[in-house]
């Protein structure tokens, strides 16, 4: 998220864009390594989200359910864009990656309080 932030601000956003998945995507790790349990090598945040939806407390379900059900379009483009960012050339805008960012933190803060 850091990294991420200051690439906004020196107006990096396709680099921003690509450090918004990937934070999310290892905090999803994290949560389902800390209940031990081992996943799929993939870099789909919603099949990790669904991942620990199907392997954690009902808290952690609950949450999880709501996040790709409130925030399916977002997650679609983050997993964009660590697809376009290794394979092809695709811009973001400044407003898009500011929504992304806010999204991304509400979500690790949500899954931090819910499944951790």
């Amino acid at each position: 998220m850091i990294t991420a932030k200051l690439q906004i601000d020196e107006e990096f956003y396709d680099l921003a864009t690509f450090s918004l998945q990937q934070s999310l995507e290892l905090n999803l790790i994290s949560i389902l390594l800390a209940g031990a349990e081992d996943y799929p090598r993939t870099h789909s945040l919603r099949d990790l989200l669904k991942l620990a939806q199907e392997s954690s407390e009902e808290r952690c379900r609950e949450k999880v359910k709501h996040i790709l059900n409130q925030y399916s379009f977002e997650l679609n483009m983050l997993e964009d864009a660590y697809s376009t960012s290794r394979y092809f050339q695709k811009s973001f805008d400044e407003g898009d990656v500011r929504k992304l960012y806010e999204m991304t933190e509400v979500i690790t803060d949500e899954l931090r309080n819910a499944c951790q």
